[in-house]
Parts: C-alpha cells; structure tokens; sequence
C-alpha cells in the first residue's frame, strides 16, 4: 500500500489524503477610493437640490444670474444639511 505524501516529502496523517494544500494567498490590497459612499451621495443630492433650485429660479424670474446664484446657494445649504441627516 503506498503512503500518501506532501510535495516536500513528508507524509501525510491518517485520513487527510482527500485534502488539497495550496499556498494561502493574501487578497491583494485595493487603495481607498478619493470618496467614499456617503460623501458621493451627499455631494449628489447636493447637486440635484442645486440644479433643481435654479431651473426653478430661471422659470420663475427668467435671470440667468440669480437662477445661477440660488442653485449655488441651494447646493451649498444642503451640503450640511444632508451631513446631518446621513448618518455615518
């Protein structure tokens, strides 16, 4: 009857020959991103409160500059806002 044995050599215990070693590989390290989740989100919704803010101002007053002005404003409101409404 033939023993089972390791790459190396040495023999294997009793009842493991049904077992496969492979070399354990780390997973390989993935940098953080430049945002994360939340901080995307918060800046998303930001922008889409800003953008809907000032076609609104531009329907209502038909001036560019003050529709500009108040999705600018708007976006900048909600950036704290929506930080302290989402939690980490």
């Amino acid at each position: 009857m033939h023993t089972p044995t390791n790459p190396d050599g040495t023999s294997l215990p009793p009842h493991s020959c049904d077992l496969i070693r492979q070399p354990v590989v780390p997973p390989t390290a993935q940098p953080p991103g430049l945002l994360s989740t939340r901080t995307a989100l918060i800046l998303f919704a930001a922008l889409i409160a800003g953008v809907l803010i000032g076609v609104l101002t531009h329907l209502s007053t038909r001036d560019l500059a003050a529709a500009v002005l108040a999705g600018l404003a708007a976006g900048g409101v909600c950036i704290p806002a929506l930080h302290g409404l989402i939690k980490h």
